[in-house]
């Protein structure tokens, strides 16, 4: 939306589906990740899986249809057509820094266990 490509009604639409979904991701939503979290490959399937339901929350908070995908798109609109290999590796390592400091914790304990 800041750069312009992204209209306003179906940007904040996204951003609302994100944060419904995150609210509530062990409930409402974990039926919708069938996608195993382990799989191989670069993550296509798992981005593609959040886009999916994330442009499915959005439309649905828009009132229009689930899988209306000419007027709110998974790739065209949730992921805007970024390749998951820069997408996943980089959602991979922003997680590895939030999670360091809790490893070396442990790290360090264990070390002082040996």
């Amino acid at each position: 939306m800041e750069l312009g490509v992204l209209d306003q009604d179906r940007g904040n639409a996204i951003i609302a589906a994100t944060d419904d979904v995150l609210a509530n991701l062990a409930g409402r939503y974990s039926d919708q990740f069938p996608v195993d979290i382990f799989q191989a490959g670069a993550g296509t399937s798992s981005n593609m899986n959040i886009n999916e339901v994330l442009a499915n929350r959005a439309l649905e908070l828009l009132g229009r249809n689930r899988g209306n995908y000419g007027f709110l798109s998974p790739n065209d609109h949730v992921n805007m057509a970024q390749s998951t290999n820069d997408t996943f590796p980089a959602a991979s390592c922003i997680a590895i820094i939030f999670a360091a400091d809790r490893l070396l914790g442990v790290l360090s304990s264990l070390s002082d266990a040996f």
